[in-house]
């Protein structure tokens, strides 16, 4: 299965246009970030560098993307009930503590980094 590589993180600089915002990337240089919409200068939070898993949440799998650092909530169809998750890479299984099944299902509900509404 192959998967589109892209990451996520927040901007650091306190006067950046995006400070605080959530950039979403297709790559990264040592002094420079590149977008969907283009190339840009500016610091981003290391810590909150997250990678695209590869899912998105919902019933179909069709919803928000999921990346690392994304709190989630599992919900498990046979019993109806439910977990929260902070999706996490796991090298010991060299991939995401998270897959798609035909018993649950996910829903992003905030991530690390940021209060979550409605836990």
């Amino acid at each position: 299965m192959s998967r589109e590589i892209k990451f996520r993180a927040m901007m650091a600089e306190p006067h950046a246009r995006h400070e605080g915002d959530w950039v979403f990337l297709n790559g990264v240089g040592h002094d420079h970030w590149v977008s969907n919409n283009g190339t840009y200068r500016g610091q981003l939070k290391d810590e909150t560098l997250g990678e695209y898993t590869g899912l998105k949440d919902g019933k179909n799998y069709d919803g928000v993307e999921i990346y690392a650092g994304s709190r989630i909530r599992k919900h498990i169809k046979d019993n109806k009930r439910t977990e929260t998750i902070e999706v996490t890479w796991l090298d010991c299984q060299c991939g995401f503590n998270i897959s798609k099944g035909s018993n649950h299902w996910y829903e992003v509900i905030g991530n690390i980094h940021e209060e979550t509404k409605n836990e």
